[in-house]
């Protein structure tokens, strides 16, 4: 169970589930060797785009997630490839959809 992930209508507990989040609904932060709760990950690359920055980062299954936060925000300028960082979803962002 996942908290503030909204259901599709057919969703059960028991069913295998995709969960879906768009890059600009989640959140990254660096770890500084602190365990957080999320998905811990080291940024590959950083691309600034005006406002936006936009982060790859490799998670520990070896998958790049994509991540686009406001610059101004919690130290994302500071974020930089190498870093250990800890992304989470935005409460309320994430929806659940069945496998079929």
């Amino acid at each position: 169970m996942l908290d503030g992930v909204a259901l599709d209508a057919t969703l059960s507990e028991a069913t295998d589930a995709d969960v879906m989040l768009r890059p600009d609904h989640l959140r990254i932060v660096k770890s500084n060797g602190v365990r957080i709760a999320g998905v811990a990950g080291v940024v590959r690359d950083t691309i600034f785009l005006g406002s936006v920055v936009q982060f790859t980062v490799r998670t520990a299954w070896g998958d790049d997630l994509s991540i686009r936060a406001q610059r101004d925000v919690a130290g994302h300028a500071r974020i930089a490839p190498g870093d250990n960082v800890v992304i989470t979803p935005e409460p309320g962002h994430a929806r659940a959809f069945a496998r079929h």
